[in-house]
């Protein structure tokens, strides 16, 4: 809750926040789990021999081992706070759990930064590649990386202008405690991000629909669906023949 310290304006302006941000915190969580679980499908159709062979699936693989590094460390961090409603502080008196909370804390940074670089290194690559080879022909896989790179920057360029903000004015503590609830917010839009991913791939890919289908299987049971419909069809429309009892004598 916002401390009676905080007057006027600003109070009511951090507590609106903070309405917001608790519930976003915990939604945060089972989002990251959700996410952790379609990142890791991602990578396995990603990996696959049949999408290796294009340089943007092979950074899209890097995009995808750094989101999933980064939603577990995001349920790690969550696990292991002991103020929830603060959970940019230290606040345990153990010596080793501090130094664990700020290596974990360090490094999920670390990792949803090399998420972002990750996907502007995509956006370059793919624009060397239209510029130089394909000429103005825009595929799918250009649709596909302006996607990504368009949600990247929505979920990505508020987090950088706070953090920007927080350096000029680290000596304002109101400001600082009301960017940690706006960083939990767009926080849960970056989950958001990693999930869409694997969805924005099976919409604007069909190299990639066709690898999921063989890495699945799907394919086999579409078949056998098939095979089994015109089987029935077949079995519906045979016309059995007449048969004549002849007397033998």
């Amino acid at each position: 809750m916002v401390e009676s310290a905080y007057k006027g304006e600003l109070a009511e302006i951090i507590e609106v926040i903070e309405s917001i941000a608790d519930p976003l915190n915990t939604a945060n969580l089972f989002l990251s789990f959700v996410s952790i679980f379609i990142n890791i499908l991602h990578f396995i159709i990603l990996t696959s021999s049949s999408m290796k062979s294009s340089s943007t699936n092979v950074i899209m693989i890097g995009i995808a081992i750094v989101d999933i590094f980064t939603l577990t460390l995001t349920v790690v961090k969550h696990a292991s706070l002991v103020d929830i409603e603060n959970n940019e502080c230290v606040t345990s008196n153990l010596f080793w759990k501090v130094y664990f909370d700020m290596a974990v804390w360090g490094l999920q940074d670390y990792f949803r930064r090399c998420s972002t670089w990750l996907g502007l290194m995509m956006a370059i690559v793919r624009t060397m590649i239209v510029k130089n080879i394909l000429g103005t022909h825009k595929d799918h896989t250009t649709v596909l990386v302006i996607v990504m790179t368009f949600a990247f920057f929505i979920a990505e360029a508020p987090l950088g202008i706070i953090y920007t903000i927080n350096a000029f004015h680290h000596d304002n503590a109101h400001l600082i405690i009301a960017s940690v609830d706006v960083i939990i917010v767009f926080a849960c839009l970056l989950t958001i991000n990693s999930t869409c991913h694997f969805f924005f791939c099976i919409f604007l890919s069909r190299q990639y629909r066709s690898t999921v289908y063989y890495t699945f299987r799907l394919d086999k049971l579409v078949l056998t669906n098939n095979v089994n419909n015109g089987e029935t069809r077949n079995a519906s429309s045979v016309v059995v023949p007449s048969v004549r009892l002849i007397s033998v004598h």
